[in-house]
């Protein structure tokens, strides 16, 4: 620590400081040490009652006026006693020099150090929201979503009327509290407060076991897709929401995208095409040609597996429709392949629908109990939960089919209201995302959905677990999509950086102390500089508050907040329940499933005893 007054005294700013500072001095002087000097004379007569009695005393202004200022010709013994040891000059010397030490010491003892700079932007201008952009920003009305809290513990919400969409990305680790200080009261809040739909993946059910009583007390039909045990589940057949070739087409290319080598890099995508193609023949000819009880994807898997062996079977299925036809014309453009890649196409075929030789998934998925269709009904109120297990990928295809069928369903649906706008806004709430196969067109979704009254909150662990999922650039075409970005914390170093990035560099003003010792004669000098510095680095990014969060929002300064997570006392009297108790066990059922042979075209698979 240098002395450096005189450099300091130099500074003409530094004396408008000195100004108000001495100002507050005075004021300190009078209120404070005045209401220490009343508790004193005070105490003589009760010495219990002496500082209630001495803020009585203080609140008056006319009492402190008559003491402090002109105390001396008071007629009030009290207030001449007051007044006499508040003058002494013992008292008032020890005051001035303690005050005088406190100022040179914040103000004019220091050495080399660093100060804002922002506002000369010479090097960068990035810089923290004020707390009057932040009130600005966040609106007082509870017609938003929650992004985090005040320091005072007040919402924070953005709200829908704004020129920011209501599309977020949320970044998190491992218990930064993507659930608890997001997830959970936000579904909470949009339930209460917008009544939207909503959409939620819900790794283990935890979100489930929280929410669900408080919504289904608010009215809403509560629908579990449930993977963590299928026999209390909805039951969801994705070839319900085929009614096109276009859409027949769509479920083989989610299908396809979504089982195929996510490492592949380049490479002949010949023998992919061929299985999409047959694939996509297949449900057509199941739709076309099969009763409503067999068109399911089990029955799919079964053709291909019974005739697929033998092209003249196959050939021979397809030959009675008319050309016409919309599965025979997918059909013709499989059968351009030659015969000695058929048997490698039709390996892979069942590869991709292995899946629909299990048992539960054939029963979950032969037929629908729920309608995604109905989501944006005006005045219904649903809540779909997608209940999907941590430890185990190999599910984790349905839950992407769902989603990429409801935004069909959804799309679909506004285009046919008023506005090109669903009558009930549907919110997707995707938590632990990676956790669910990657979605076939989300990077065009997320560009167009707010037109129609859809939103997402997007929700990763990290940067890199994003990218890993999608691919970098559609990854960046996502965020980018995104008005509101949420760091909870991160571990990840790509993360790190990447923020470090984003919150931008801005200019610091550094003081340099210079001493020079020669001989006799000492001098020393003050001089200050403008650089360069990361508004956070990525180590500062690292060490993030386990409390604190940092909102990135389009077009305006980042804000570090409070995590908005409920009070204990409060999140103890939300009503809770476990799936497990709470979702029927779905009775065991006979299901339809067509077995191209010539004794029997219709076999059951669960025969009944």
């Amino acid at each position: 620590m240098k002395w450096t007054i005189m450099s300091t005294l130099r500074d003409p700013n530094q004396w408008k400081r000195f100004a108000l500072i001495f100002l507050i001095g005075l004021l300190l002087n009078v209120w404070v040490l005045g209401y220490l000097i009343a508790v004193v004379v005070f105490s003589k007569q009760n010495i219990l009652d002496a500082p209630q009695e001495a803020l009585k005393f203080m609140i008056n202004p006319a009492n402190v006026a008559e003491t402090f200022f002109w105390g001396a010709d008071s007629q009030d013994d009290l207030k001449s006693s007051v007044y006499k040891l508040y003058s002494h000059g013992t008292v008032q010397a020890i005051y001035w020099v303690c005050f005088t030490l406190l100022l040179i010491r914040r103000y004019m003892v220091k050495g080399p150090g660093k100060k804002a700079a922002d506002k000369i932007g010479s090097h960068g201008s990035a810089r923290w929201a004020t707390k009057a952009e932040i009130r600005k920003r966040f609106t007082k009305d509870e017609k938003g979503f929650i992004v985090g809290k005040s320091n005072f513990q007040k919402k924070l919400i953005q709200p829908v009327q704004s020129s920011l969409n209501q599309l977020a990305i949320i970044f998190g680790g491992s218990g930064s509290g993507k659930s608890t200080s997001f997830v959970i009261p936000n579904i909470l809040h949009i339930s209460e407060h917008l009544r939207e739909n909503l959409v939620i993946s819900d790794p283990k059910g935890e979100l489930y076991n929280t929410t669900a009583p408080t919504l289904k007390k608010r009215g809403y039909e509560v629908w579990a897709f449930n993977l963590l045990d299928m026999k209390k589940s909805h039951r969801y057949n994705p070839m319900d929401y085929v009614t096109s070739p276009r859409e027949a087409r769509s479920l083989s290319q989610t299908i396809i995208d979504n089982t195929s080598n996510p490492n592949k890099k380049g490479g002949d995508d010949f023998f992919e095409k061929a299985e999409r193609n047959l694939l996509t023949a297949l449900i057509l000819y199941v739709k076309e040609q099969r009763p409503k009880e067999e068109q399911h994807l089990a029955s799919v898997l079964e053709i291909g597996t019974t005739l697929g062996r033998d092209e003249d079977l196959l050939d021979e299925m397809f030959k009675p429709l008319q050309d016409s036809s919309p599965a025979k014309r997918a059909f013709k453009i499989f059968n351009q392949a030659v015969d000695r890649t058929r048997a490698s196409i039709l390996i892979g075929f069942g590869n991709r629908l292995e899946l629909w030789a299990d048992d539960d998934v054939i029963e979950l998925t032969a037929t629908s109990d729920i309608s995604l269709y109905d989501l944006g009904d005006l005045g219904r109120k649903v809540a779909l939960y997608m209940m999907t297990p941590t430890q185990d990928s190999t599910f984790n295809v349905l839950p992407a089919i769902m989603i990429q069928q409801l935004f069909q369903e959804l799309y679909k649906k506004a285009e046919r209201m008023p506005g090109n706008r669903l009558s009930t806004p549907v919110r997707m709430i995707l938590d632990e995302l990676a956790n669910i196969a990657p979605i076939s067109n989300l990077k065009l979704m997320m560009a167009t959905m707010r037109g129609y009254g859809i939103s997402a909150f997007l929700i990763f662990q990290s940067k890199s677990q994003f990218e890993d999922r999608y691919g970098k650039q559609v990854a960046q075409e996502i965020i980018d999509s995104c008005d509101t970005r949420l760091l909870l914390g991160t571990n990840d170093l790509e993360t790190k950086k990447y923020f470090s990035e984003d919150l931008g560099t801005t200019t610091i003003e550094v003081d340099s102390i210079s001493q020079n010792k020669d001989g006799k004669n000492n001098s020393s000098g003050r001089s200050q500089s403008l650089i360069e510095r990361k508004l956070q680095t990525p180590d500062e990014i690292g060490r993030l508050d386990i409390k604190k969060l940092i909102i990135f929002q389009r077009a305006h300064y980042p804000v570090i907040a409070n995590k908005a997570w409920i009070p204990k006392k409060e999140f103890a009297q939300i009503p809770k329940t476990h799936w497990f108790d709470d979702i029927p066990s779905r009775p065991h059922g006979e299901v339809q499933v067509y077995i191209p042979k010539s004794q029997s075209l219709n076999e059951s698979l669960f025969p009944k005893p």
